[in-house]
């Protein structure tokens, strides 16, 4: 595990994202892409296949997160992304007029 996630290779970088998804909690709506990576050890003796949820962030009122919010946007991002999977990462990507953008690596689930 150490060595897969020490400096992971995304293969797969270049791969189309799946059709988008939106999901709901009692704060926040997510929209998310999905799409499969392989994750690779840092030696090159393995690999294992992973997913990449680019997860989308706004309130219910349709604005984008406040400062205040943004962890716990984070969090919603990082279960709306892996569903029933392991969550690796979430990372904000960034925060746009729009939304906040969660960059998300999952194992497992669906």
């Amino acid at each position: 595990m150490k060595r897969l996630l020490g400096i992971a290779a995304l293969c797969g970088a270049l791969s189309p994202m799946a059709q988008a998804e939106t999901v709901r909690s009692q704060s926040f709506v997510g929209e998310i892409e999905h799409r499969a990576v392989t994750l690779q050890a840092r030696d090159g003796t393995g690999s294992t296949q992973a997913r990449q949820a680019y997860v989308s962030v706004t309130t219910l009122a349709g604005t984008v997160p406040a400062q205040a919010q943004l962890q716990a946007a984070g969090v919603f991002a990082a279960k709306a992304g892996c569903r029933d999977g392991q969550v690796l990462t979430a990372i904000l990507a960034g925060v746009s007029a729009r939304a906040a953008n969660y960059d998300v690596l999952c194992r497992g689930g669906q």
